[in-house]
Parts: C-alpha cells; sequence; structure tokens
C-alpha cells in the first residue's frame, strides 16, 4: 500500500493537494477511459486514507492503513460504544464508561477467539474426511466441495485476525484516556447491550 505514491504527492501535501491529485489520477486510472481497475482501486483507497487526518497520521506511524471494522475506525467505534452506553445510563457520573467499553472488547475478543477455534476445528474434519473419501471413477466432487469448504474457513479465519488486530487498537487508544467517576457505584440496576464487530455480535451486561 503507497497512498502517496498512487496519488501522485509528497508527505507534506496539504488536503487541497490530495483533492487535486485524487481527482487528477481517479481520471486517469478511471477504467471506462481505459484505465487498470487495480491502480484505480489504489488510488480510491490511498485517497480514503490520506483525505481524514487521523487515518493519514495512522497511516505515517505505522506504514499501513488503519484497521476497521464495517466501515468504523477504532476511533469511531470507541465513540459510538460511549454514545450508546451513555443514553443507556441514568446518570454518567457514578459509572465508568471506559471501563464498560473495554467489558465490551473483551467480549468481542472471547467471540472471535471462540469463532477461530471452530474453523479451525473444522479443517482439521475437513482434511481428516478428503484422505478418506475416493471414487473409482469420475471427478471426486465430495473432495473438491470439502476443499472449497477449508478455503472458506481459512478466509473467515483471516477475517477474525483483523478483528483481533481491531481489537487491540481499540484497547490502545482507551488506555489513552480516564474518566473520572464522583460518586460511589450504585446498587445494580442492570442493562443489557448488544455491539456488533465485523461478523461478531457481542451482548454486555452492565449491573
Amino acid at each position: 500500500m503507497k497512498p502517496y505514491e498512487d496519488l501522485g504527492v509528497s508527505r507534506d501535501a496539504t488536503s487541497d493537494d490530495i483533492e487535486a491529485a485524487y481527482m487528477r489520477r481517479r481520471s486517469e486510472t478511471h477504467p471506462d477511459k481505459g484505465g487498470d481497475p487495480s491502480d484505480f482501486n489504489d488510488v480510491q483507497k490511498g485517497y480514503e486514507i490520506l483525505i481524514d487526518p487521523a487515518s493519514r497520521k495512522y497511516f505515517d506511524e505505522h506504514g499501513e492503513a488503519e484497521p476497521s471494522m464495517n466501515g468504523l475506525t477504532p476511533m469511531v467505534f470507541i465513540s459510538n460504544s460511549v454514545a450508546s452506553i451513555v443514553e443507556k445510563l441514568d446518570s454518567v457520573n457514578t459509572r465508568n464508561i471506559l471501563t464498560m467499553v473495554r467489558s465490551i472488547v473483551e467480549g468481542v475478543r472471547e467471540k472471535l477467539i471462540a469463532e477461530s477455534l471452530a474453523h479451525k476445528s473444522s479443517i482439521i474434519k475437513y482434511e481428516s474426511a478428503i484422505k478418506r473419501t475416493t471414487r473409482s471413477t469420475g471427478e471426486n466432487f465430495i473432495t473438491d466441495m470439502l476443499e472449497r469448504k477449508i478455503l472458506s474457513a481459512e478466509s473467515a479465519i483471516v477475517e477474525i485476525e483483523k478483528g483481533f488486530q481491531f481489537a487491540d487498537v481499540v484497547t490502545a487508544l482507551l488506555a489513552e484516556f480516564e474518566y473520572r467517576v464522583d460518586e460511589p457505584e450504585p446498587e445494580p440496576r442492570g442493562f443489557y447491550a448488544n455491539f456488533r464487530v465485523g461478523g461478531t455480535t457481542t451482548g454486555s451486561r452492565f449491573p
């Protein structure tokens, strides 16, 4: 991934420079004008990274695009989670909202771990079934199907790993914040919230 090179701008390019370069490179690489679809996609991705200050800062510091889930960056995920929790609380003075967000992230991690183990277990069973399945003549469509299942499970594991990376970035960002609680924790009242990250939905019950 080389967003600066794909757009043809320098590292100190302004937002106006990036906008102008994007319009030029978009026209040059557009498939309808004979451009390469791969180059066109690279230009689009490069623009999305560089035009957003937070995404650009992350790329400059890490050399890769900021991880995202369902189109949400870690910052947007945290902000949305905080907003959802705030809306459900009677008072924001008596509960540590950031601790509650961390609980949500840990719930996501647990689900990702379970899903990863399930896929890995399936792959082992698919591979064993392939070795045991033969056909006297013709195409072995059963093993072909099982091999496709393995590829699908491997792809799912790759996406799950991205989910772990996303959770790591969220956790690191949360560590930069503090939340002041003014009063002792009240007696448990309880509410339940669902949060979705990637293909994983996790529920957290808060007393």
